[in-house]
């Protein structure tokens, strides 16, 4: 990997980790476990779409 690809990758899971902390998305639980990130389901939580989704 680059180092611009492993910086990218760095942010994006540091990212995914705080938004779950702060209740804004939950992973899939019959795919949190994959070790690849490709593979893993998220979706957006009550908060996220009261914070965030307008009507």
């Amino acid at each position: 990997m680059s180092d611009e690809e492993q910086a990218r990758s760095a942010l994006r899971s540091r990212m995914l980790t705080l938004y779950q902390l702060l209740g804004l998305i939950e992973l899939d639980p019959e795919h949190a476990r994959l070790r690849d990130e490709g593979e893993q389901r998220m979706r957006r939580t009550g908060l996220f779409e009261g914070l965030f989704v307008r009507i």
